[in-house]
């Protein structure tokens, strides 16, 4: 499996999540700053890697859109 985080700008990156109750891929983000990192809407990488989230930046602060 490839590495599960695309970097889609210059901050910003993103990973798909399968989210088996509603048979369905989650988004989650990671934005990073010169300020520190942030998580938008953040769901485990398909394959548990979370080394690779840690490799971008250490998140700072989480915010939660979906519900």
């Amino acid at each position: 499996m490839g590495h599960p985080i695309q970097q889609i700008n210059e901050i910003a990156y993103s990973w798909a999540s399968h989210i088996k109750e509603i048979q369905s891929d989650g988004f989650s983000h990671l934005l990073k700053t010169p300020d520190g990192c942030l998580l938008v809407d953040p769901l485990l990488p398909e394959d548990g890697n979370l080394s690779a989230i840690l490799e971008v930046g250490t998140p700072e602060a989480i915010v939660v859109l979906n519900q």
